[in-house]
Parts: structure tokens; sequence; C-alpha cells
């Protein structure tokens, strides 16, 4: 399999009884253990919780703010200091 993305490699130590399982996985599916391993840190990581940004939430409700009173809100309510 050809990767368009640039590969890094890195190290992992494994208990051995893991090793085992992927190695009988990878000959069971016909898949290099690498790629095995890749596919279930890539699942892994995109059910992490990702964190919202620092805005959400920082409005009420009720402020109504939207694109086309930004401006007007932001001179009323913002102040850098």
């Amino acid at each position: 399999m050809w990767y368009s993305r640039i590969m890094e490699k890195t190290t992992l130590y494994l208990p051995a009884d893991l090793m085992a399982a992927y190695t009988a996985l990878a000959r069971k599916r016909g898949r290099p253990k690498a790629e095995l391993m890749r596919d279930a840190l890539a699942s892994y990581a995109e059910r992490q919780e990702r964190d919202l940004p620092d805005w959400i939430g920082m409005l009420d409700v009720q402020d109504a703010f939207d694109s086309t009173n930004v401006k007007s809100w932001l001179l009323e309510n913002w102040d850098p200091d």
C-alpha cells in the first residue's frame, strides 16, 4: 500500500501476548502489522473527545449574535484590557 503522507518512524514496546495477537491477526488478514497498528491508533484517536474552542458558550442564548451584528456587538462588548 502506498501512502500519500510522509510517515514517521516510532518505536513501541508491547507485551509479548499483544505482539503475538497482532502477529496472528496480521497473518490472518494478510496485512502488515504496522498497517493494523496505524488503523488501530487512528480509530482510537478519532473516538477521543475533542476540546471545544474557548469561545463556545461565551454568549448567553438571548444575545442573538450572528454575522449581521458582529461589528456592533464588538463595539458594545469587547474590552481588550
